[in-house]
């Protein structure tokens, strides 16, 4: 009902019309945005392939109360989600227009939300405890440094976004992102496995903090190397 009453507003709003796509346009369009796909199919899968290893070697008790503690997690975290997918368009045009330009406008925006997400981080990390024991009650609150540690994945996530996306997605260099991005799919997927049958869940904790580290890293390094010569 959101999605129509939305087309309705638009279309009398904006006097839009829809027009006939070209197959040529839409080649064009799926040859640019793979490198997004890519990256965001491994996103999925890896969002999920934690907890479905979870369940397989860990008792179903553990994996509840991981899965609970774990979607406070990935609430705050879709906190950032509308602003960075708002400001992507915005940088991109900055980016046909100078590349300085475009690097400016990212730089510009991480300087305010880089802060507000350290201070999210920095009070999770802290209170953790207590936020549990609030949310899911005192049988919850052993399990708290769950949320302690993984908060510390929302900050390089959200670092991340603008280092990948804002950055090198927008400056045209989609390609070094899924580069980098599937090298960091590959490391988290192998602390997953690997390690999940000697320390339980913090494998999949530090499987996934490993894992954006090993994006940051690699994004760096592609930056470094090849984009800053432009």
């Amino acid at each position: 009902m959101t999605g129509l009453l939305s087309l309705i507003i638009v279309f009398n709003k904006f006097k839009l019309k829809l027009i006939k796509v070209k197959f040529s346009d839409i080649k064009i369009m799926l040859i640019e945005g793979w490198h997004i796909f890519v990256t965001t199919i491994l996103s999925s899968i890896l969002t999920n392939t934690g907890p479905f290893i979870l369940g397989i070697y860990i008792d179903k008790q553990t994996v509840g109360y991981y899965g609970a503690i774990d979607k406070i997690v990935k609430a705050l975290s879709s906190l950032f989600s509308p602003l960075t997918q708002a400001i992507f368009p915005y940088v991109s045009s900055k980016f046909k227009l100078s590349f300085e330009e475009g690097k400016k406008e990212v730089y510009k925006f991480a300087k305010v939300v880089m802060p507000i997400c350290l201070i999210i981080t920095a009070n999770l990390m802290l209170f953790s405890k207590y936020i549990v024991k609030i949310l899911y009650g005192d049988s919850y609150v052993n399990y708290h440094k769950i949320l302690m540690y993984l908060s510390i994945w929302i900050l390089n996530g959200v670092l991340n976004n603008f280092i990948g996306i804002q950055y090198m997605v927008a400056s045209g260099n989609g390609k070094l992102y899924s580069k980098a991005f599937t090298i960091s799919a590959i490391v988290t997927l192998v602390c997953f496995i690997s390690l999940i049958k000697h320390i339980s869940y913090y494998s999949i904790i530090f499987g996934t903090i490993l894992g954006e580290l090993t994006l940051t890293i690699f994004m760096l390094f592609y930056n470094k190397k090849y984009i800053r010569q432009r």
